[in-house]
């Protein structure tokens, strides 16, 4: 009989808690600039802003693969298929679809930690309640 996927809690929570900095970045980036990623993309596109700075641009790109990674982190430390997880990856660069998609893994991870009795709050669970090294199988 083959054995059961092993979760590691510890990695779990703590790409959990970096997916959430990821997505509240994406948040502030995003007001700070004033336009969504894509928008500002969009807007240079059409000639309706110059690209007269280099940081605005860089600044949500660096954001957007920040939260991707993020994003892939937590759908691998989920053990969820690989195209499953590059898939996650893909639907978060995509506007309103990317909050459900993340809304959806970091559900999962929410209902795994908390069936193993660890506190999980607004932005992920607290390092210091998580185990140190703790595999326990998927029910």
């Amino acid at each position: 009989m083959p054995e059961p996927k092993q979760l590691d809690l510890r990695e779990v929570g703590i790409a959990q808690r970096l997916t959430m900095w990821g997505f509240l970045a994406a948040i502030v980036g995003n007001i700070i600039v004033g336009k969504t990623m894509w928008g500002y993309f969009a807007a240079i596109a059409r000639n309706i802003i110059k690209i007269d700075s280099f940081i605005t641009p860089v600044l949500l790109l660096l954001i957007a693969l920040f939260l991707c990674y993020c994003v892939y982190r937590l759908a691998r430390s989920l053990r969820l298929n690989i195209i499953v997880s590059v898939i996650y990856v893909l639907l978060v660069i995509i506007p309103i679809i990317g909050i459900l998609a993340l809304y959806n893994l970091t559900n999962k991870a929410t209902i795994i930690l908390r069936a193993k009795g660890i506190r999980v709050g607004i932005m992920g669970p607290s390092v210091k309640d998580l185990p140190n090294t703790d595999t326990s199988p998927i029910a």
